[in-house]
């Protein structure tokens, strides 16, 4: 990153980074080459931006396709995403169409039960372990009545969308993360879709986010496989 964007950085983690245009009316993201395991161990995977890059332009153009809202503008040259400017709501949304390992010890079931509706959890910043319901969203103002009835109908039908395309391939949507904004009274998706939050079914042991990318083998196998379900990349 360069230094005179030092001060426009809106957020950044190992894997990748958002900050501001010169002109301060979009974001840009910018992958890098590093991964972060489950651990917190980050390692490096040479390709990963480019890769990464093309993979969420291409799930971008799939759901405008559907008209779905998204600030989703390009990809750039050097495979940065542009993305119009919009103000992020503080919380994002694991959808899962199996049962994970917690959900299987409350409720005594077997993990990786699939589902015929949706479990929908919403996360309070950027930790997966931050449990909020609708409740604290509307209590402590993270989004209007409006807004949040908005953002589950778009959940559900990105849902749709995604789970039908990977069945279209013989795969199976496990689990994803979606996160929103809003400009201009208007809603948008506003997170990407890489193999770092779209988990397809790997192996009947290995299913969630936190299995796969407990290990740097698997994690990298696991990316080349879900790579070769999009064939048109």
């Amino acid at each position: 990153m360069r230094d005179e964007l030092t001060n426009k950085i809106i957020y950044k983690d190992s894997e990748k980074i958002f900050y501001l245009d010169k002109s301060e009316t979009n974001l840009i993201l910018s992958y890098t080459n590093y991964l972060l395991l489950s651990d917190g161990k980050t390692i490096q995977l040479n390709g990963k931006k480019k890769l990464f890059s093309s993979i969420a332009d291409f799930f971008f153009n799939l759901l405008r396709n559907y008209n779905l809202p998204i600030n989703y503008v390009s990809k750039k040259e050097n495979n940065d995403l542009i993305f119009s400017r919009c103000s992020l709501y503080p919380f994002y949304i694991t959808v899962r169409n199996s049962i994970d390992e917690r959900t299987a010890k409350i409720f005594n079931r077997k993990e990786n039960e699939k589902l015929s509706l949706p479990i929908i959890e919403f996360k309070y910043g950027n930790n997966e372990d931050n449990f909020i319901t609708e409740s604290h969203i509307l209590a402590l103002n993270l989004a209007g009545p409006y807004d949040a009835k908005i953002i589950k109908r778009l959940v559900s039908k990105v849902n749709a969308v995604l789970k039908s395309f990977f069945e279209r391939r013989n795969a199976y949507l496990n689990e994803f993360q979606i996160g929103f904004g809003k400009n201009d009274n208007k809603i948008f998706i506003a997170q990407d879709f890489t193999p770092s939050n779209v988990i397809i079914e790997y192996d009947k042991e290995l299913f969630s986010r936190r299995q796969i990318f407990s290990n740097e083998k698997i994690a990298k196998d696991y990316i080349k496989f879900f790579s070769n379900k999009l064939k048109n990349l």
